[in-house]
């Protein structure tokens, strides 16, 4: 799996995804964009993550095909908040 980091480092689709957050319509559009460059470059999936309490988008990204994968403290360690994980797969 790749993370939309990997996928387009510094550009604008994670500030794209970022939008989402406060238009979440914004996704149909990006996701699209995603899906298309992720399959162009032939890549098995895509992965995120999101803060457990946010249920509306995990609701949200399991619309665009995303499945939870696991439930666990973020990797950085800066906050108590559990991440749910999610995956997409081509």
């Amino acid at each position: 799996m790749v993370t939309l980091e990997t996928l387009v480092p510094d550009t604008w689709w994670k500030k794209a995804f970022a939008i989402v957050i406060v238009v979440p319509a914004a996704l149909y559009w990006t996701d699209a964009l995603v899906d298309e460059v992720a399959r162009a470059r032939r890549l098995g999936g895509l992965s995120l993550e999101t803060a457990e309490m946010a249920v509306a988008n995990i609701r949200l990204y399991q619309r665009h095909g995303f499945e939870i994968v696991s439930r666990g403290p973020p990797d950085h360690g800066l906050d108590p908040h559990t991440r749910v994980y999610m995956v997409k797969s081509f």
